[in-house]
C-alpha cells in the first residue's frame, strides 16, 4: 500500500473559491445596508417635514377655530392676520412667511420680541387665502415645505367655531 500524498486541509484552488464566494456574499450584505441606510435617511427627512408642517396647520387651524368674533386678514402674501373684533378679549394674532425659508408665528402683535418659529429654513410657501373668497368666516391655508430634494405641502380649509 502507498502512503497517500494527501494531507488533510483544503487546496489552493478551494480556498480561492470559498474566498470569492465570502466576498461576494458580504459586498451584497453591505450594498443592502447601505441603500438600506439610505432610505431611512431620505424616509426620516420626509417624515419630519410632514410632521413640521402638519403641526404648522395644525396650530393655524386651531387659532382660526377658537377666535371668537374675529375677522381673518389677509394684508400681503405670505401673511394671515387674526384680529378680534373686540379688542379688549384676545390679541391680534399673525403668521407669516419671513422671506427667509421660516414660518413665524406671534401671538401678540401689539408687543415686540414675542415671535416664535414654527418653521425654520424649510418653507418653500404660505398662502392664506379667506374662504369662501370675500368671506371672513374661515380661511384656506397652504404650506409647502423643502425637505432633502423634495417639496412637501398640506393644505386645509379652516372656518370660524362661530361662524356655522
Amino acid at each position: 500500500m502507498r502512503p497517500s500524498t494527501h494531507t488533510g486541509g483544503f487546496s489552493m484552488i478551494e480556498f480561492v473559491v470559498a474566498t470569492l464566494a465570502a466576498a461576494v456574499l458580504a459586498l451584497t450584505a453591505g450594498s443592502m445596508l447601505y441603500y438600506g441606510y439610505l432610505t431611512w435617511v431620505k424616509n426620516s427627512e420626509a417624515v419630519e417635514v410632514q410632521r413640521d408642517a402638519t403641526a404648522a396647520l395644525r396650530m393655524i387651524s386651531e387659532h382660526v377655530r377658537e377666535a371668537s368674533d374675529a375677522r381673518t386678514t389677509v394684508p400681503s402674501p405670505g401673511v394671515l392676520r387674526i384680529a378680534p373684533t373686540n379688542t379688549f378679549t384676545d390679541p391680534t394674532v399673525q403668521f407669516y412667511d419671513n422671506g427667509a425659508g421660516d414660518l413665524m408665528f406671534d401671538p401678540d402683535t401689539s408687543s415686540g420680541g414675542d415671535e416664535v418659529t414654527l418653521v425654520e429654513n424649510r418653507l418653500a410657501v404660505f398662502t392664506p387665502i379667506k374662504y369662501p373668497p370675500g368671506s371672513p368666516v374661515g380661511v384656506r391655508v397652504s404650506i409647502s415645505l423643502i425637505g432633502g430634494s423634495e417639496t412637501t405641502g398640506v393644505s386645509a380649509v379652516t372656518t370660524f367655531r362661530n361662524s356655522l
